[in-house]
This record gives structure tokens, sequence and C-alpha cells, in this order.
């Protein structure tokens, strides 16, 4: 995640977030406060679920966009971190799992 700290890193992010939006299309600008909603957001999930898990934040959020069930990208990140703190997963204890040369299936390779 960008340090809040690091001008340069902030601006290349505005500047790539303005220009993805433009060349996209998209109807909402994502501006100042909607990239630290998402920073925030990325950020929760990947200090309090998995750090992979952070991307898959906006994917969620996106389809809640365009799936009509949220009305703004604000929305979306609200309904994603309510249902980040809610939503019941499984989290295997460390060491738990195939072991790294095991197939899918405890030893079978495919």
């Amino acid at each position: 995640m960008p340090r809040k700290d690091d001008p340069v890193t902030m601006a290349t992010l505005r500047s790539f977030n303005a220009a993805m939006s433009a060349h996209l299309g998209m109807p909402q600008e994502v501006d100042d406060e909607v990239t630290e909603m998402y920073l925030a957001l990325t950020g929760a999930v990947a200090s309090e679920i998995v750090r992979p898990a952070a991307p898959f934040a906006g994917l969620f959020a996106g389809w809640l966009v365009g799936s009509g069930k949220a009305e703004s990208l604000e929305d979306a990140a609200v309904m994603v971190a309510e249902a980040m703190r809610s939503v019941e997963f499984e989290r295997p204890a460390e060491g738990e799992g195939p072991a790294e040369n095991e197939g899918p299936a405890g030893g079978e390779e495919r």
C-alpha cells in the first residue's frame, strides 16, 4: 500500500486513477476521497484477513457497483468492509493444509 507521506507515490497514484477512470469511461472519478477509502479498505483486508485478499476487495466492490447493488464506489467500499467483518470463513492454523510437495488431494499427483 502506498505510504500517505510519500508525495511522489501519491501523485503517481492520483494520475493513474484519473487516467484509468477517463480511459475506461467511468461515470465516477476516482478522486482523493475514493482513493483514501480504497487504500483503507485494502489495508484492512490485507492485515485482518490475508495480504493476497486485498485486491479482491476491489473486485467485490466493482461487482457491487456493476450489479447495481451499490450506487457508488463509496457505498461499495462500505458494503465490502462490513461483509469482511461479518462473513464466516475457514482460517487454517499455521502449518495446516497440504505440504508443498503434495498434490491437491493430500498426496495424489495430477
